[in-house]
Formats: C-alpha cells, sequence, structure tokens
C-alpha cells in the first residue's frame, strides 16, 4: 500500500513538471497575439490612371476589448470607396498586370493580397453587418468590441467561394497585413475584370505598444497636392511700369496757383489799359 502510495506520488509530481514548460509556453505565445498597441501604414497609389497622386495614412489601434480603425485619405477620384484589410503581406506590383492593359485589376491583385477578413465600413464588428463605405477624400474612424469583432470571425465559413475569410480560431495577426483602397473606376477597358478597382495599398507595422494619445492633425487639412516632373511653374508677372516723373515747372514760384494768378493779372492790366484808351 505504501508502495503504492509513493508511486502516485512521483507519478503527478513528474506530470506536472512536465507539463508546466509547456504552459508557460503557450500563455506567453496567447499573450504576444492578443497584444495591444498601434499599427500604421501609409498608403501608396496602385494603378495610375486611376490615380497616381492619391495618397493617405492608416491607423489601427487595439487596448484591452477596444479596437479601432482610423483611415485618412487625400487626392483620391470621387465616388464611393471601398476598404478592406486582408490576410496577404504584399502590396500589388506593376509586374501584376498579367495582361499588360495598364490596369491592375481585382482577379490580378488577389493573389498578392488575398481575401478579406474585415471589411472596414460602417460596421466593424460583422464582416456583413455593415456595408456603407465613404467617398471622395475623407477622414474615417470606426471602432467596435474586439470579442465580438474576434467572435464573428472565428465563425464557420459557410461560403468559400467568395472575397471574405474567416480566421479558422487563430487570433487577429495586424502585423504586415495588407489594407486596401478601391475606387469604382470609369471609362475601364474590357479586358479590367471588375469596375472595383485596386486604388491605394498600405502595409501595417506596429509602432507602439503605448496607449493612442489624442491626435489632433489627424483632421487637418490635406497636404498640397504634389506636382507631376512635367509641371512648369508660370513665370511671375513683370512689375507694372513705374509712371514718368512729372515735368518740372517752368513758373516763377514753382507753383500753378500762381502761374494761373500771374497769367490773370496780365490780362486784367490788357484789359484795363484797353478800357482806358492806352491800348489804342
Amino acid at each position: 500500500m505504501t508502495k503504492l502510495i509513493i508511486t502516485l506520488i512521483l507519478t503527478v509530481t513528474f506530470l506536472s513538471c512536465g507539463k508546466a514548460p509547456k504552459d508557460k509556453e503557450e500563455r506567453q505565445i496567447q499573450e504576444e497575439s492578443i497584444s495591444d498597441g498601434i499599427y500604421s501604414a501609409i498608403l501608396i497609389p496602385i494603378n495610375a490612371k486611376v490615380s497616381n497622386e492619391v495618397g493617405g495614412e492608416v491607423k489601427f489601434s487595439r487596448y484591452g476589448d477596444e479596437f479601432k480603425v482610423r483611415i485618412k485619405l487625400f487626392h483620391a477620384p470621387s465616388g464611393t470607396h471601398e476598404q478592406h484589410l486582408h490576410l496577404g503581406i504584399t502590396c500589388p506590383k506593376l509586374n501584376d498586370d498579367l495582361n499588360v492593359d495598364g490596369y491592375i485589376d481585382l482577379e490580378e491583385a488577389r493573389p498578392r493580397v488575398g481575401h478579406i477578413i474585415v471589411p472596414l465600413d460602417n460596421d466593424l464588428s460583422s464582416q456583413k453587418g455593415g456595408g456603407k463605405f465613404p467617398s471622395g477624400n475623407y477622414n474615417y474612424s470606426q471602432s467596435t468590441s474586439y470579442q465580438l469583432m474576434l467572435s464573428d470571425l472565428q465563425q464557420p465559413d459557410d461560403l468559400i467561394n467568395d472575397d471574405l475569410a474567416k480566421l479558422n480560431g487563430d487570433e487577429l495577426h495586424l502585423e504586415k497585413r495588407v489594407v486596401m483602397i478601391y475606387s469604382r473606376g470609369r471609362n475601364l477597358p474590357p479586358t479590367v475584370s471588375s469596375p472595383l478597382i485596386p486604388l491605394a495599398c498600405g502595409i501595417l507595422t506596429k509602432i507602439s505598444d503605448a496607449p493612442e494619445e489624442e491626435d489632433d492633425s489627424w483632421d487637418s487639412p490635406r497636404p498640397p497636392r504634389p506636382r507631376s516632373d512635367n509641371y512648369r511653374r508660370r513665370p511671375p508677372r513683370p512689375p507694372p511700369p513705374s509712371p514718368d516723373p512729372p515735368e518740372p515747372d517752368d513758373s516763377p514760384s514753382g507753383g500753378w496757383w500762381d502761374n494761373w494768378r500771374e497769367r490773370w493779372n496780365r490780362w486784367r492790366d490788357r484789359m484795363r489799359d484797353w478800357w482806358n484808351g492806352e491800348g489804342e
């Protein structure tokens, strides 16, 4: 009986010692995967024929259960723009224009950016709950519960042929994820697969572990429009010609009043002489 008790004690001790490092490692990985922080990306143009001047900035922040997304877009064409967080980690490049029509369309960009995981619309908590996107130049800002959004992303993927994808039980990793802005193109050639065409792209990078402070510059006016290399600055207008200097006054006293009075006196003296007969 004593040997049995000793054996059980040693077995429990051995098992507990063997599992402790593994549990610690799993807990550390989990803490890293859900760590708070700020992730930022700079948006660059994708299709020069749609807009080669579009630009902007993206900020994702996650602290506790608060998940917030802010996007600033400027120099964008008019119309509605869709924006999404993708599974991919690479933006489309010029050589992705496989049919060489001058446009990188959805089909050509998908191998780079991957499927959509979070549509950045008016409802971040659900992949299909929102659907309203901003238009033109805009400052976008939306927030939601992280756990609520994550529970939706971990639901079974019922539709496997659409552009949306689920996380299949994983955490929402933001580092190096792609953010894409799309535009409704106009007068596109028939070789473009969809009127929704990539406009700008950015790759998220973690920039801070600390909570985000209030940033008053986020709502500041958009920067000046960049000028192309072919822009020629208009030469400055020549200064207006200076007026001619006044002619010198030849009158004895140099003033117009004295000159006029002297002429009046001479005329008066002549009339007086004529009246008195001295002028005959």
